[in-house]
């Protein structure tokens, strides 16, 4: 899903998509399979977990066989420092903020995705679950809120991961972000609020941070709890 959500960005093509982590191989097999993309740049850090995942996880690192990627192991913070309005979409695939991996989910951070990100580019990053860690959660939206005009977080559900969901910030210099809220023109459940059709049938709810409520995009909000604040 850290994919899919950003390739909603129309009929463009010739995206230029940039991978920061996802040493397993997955998220590069999910955009290789998009065909608007045109070049996949994937920067892991740790060569190990590269060959690591090509011996036990083949059904996943299958994405480093695409003629669109081009891998680069080095640090994906000066990787993007040399390459300025590049990317049409930038996607971290991280491990949890411990240790190094902290870097990942500061304000500084999403500042370089967005000077690599060309006019109308979007990022997205993982960003944990409320159900485990709202306050995280909370923070990283601000983090990223305070960096890109539109942000948001997603969240899917994933039965591997704790509390089985696992989230997603997306950020953007414009208001593309608002293009994702299509609904399923299928679906027959309404908003009372506002009439409005939801989809439910990706399993996906956007929120926006509020000074005192977690509010889906919908219309429909959900108080926070005072002590969560």
């Amino acid at each position: 899903m850290t994919i899919h959500l950003q390739m909603k960005k129309g009929s463009e093509q010739n995206f230029q998509v940039l991978i920061v982590g996802g040493g397993d191989g997955g998220v590069a097999r999910e955009v290789a399979k998009h065909p608007a993309v045109e070049t996949i740049f994937q920067v892991e850090i740790d060569c190990r977990v590269i060959e690591v995942s090509k011996k036990f996880l083949p059904f996943m690192s299958v994405g480093y066989s695409s003629p669109k990627l081009s891998l680069f192991v080095e640090d994906g913070f000066k990787f993007m420092m040399q390459h300025k309005e590049e990317f049409d979409v930038i996607i971290t695939d991280s491990s949890d903020p411990v240790g190094p991996a902290v870097s990942l989910f500061q304000p500084s951070y999403f500042k370089l995705m967005r000077d690599a990100l060309k006019p109308g580019g979007v990022v997205c990053s993982q960003a944990g679950t409320v159900w485990a860690n709202l306050e995280h959660v909370a923070q990283t939206l601000e983090h990223c809120r305070s960096v890109f005009n539109v942000a948001a977080f997603a969240h899917v559900a994933v039965p591997t991961y704790p509390s089985g969901q696992i989230g997603f910030v997306l950020g953007s210099l414009n208001s593309i972000l608002k293009d994702y809220i299509k609904c399923d023109v299928g679906c027959k459940i309404k908003n009372k609020k506002n009439g409005h059709p939801c989809s439910w049938k990706n399993w996906l709810n956007l929120w926006i941070l509020r000074p005192t409520k977690l509010t889906f995009l919908h219309g429909v909000s959900t108080e926070l709890d005072p002590g969560l604040r």
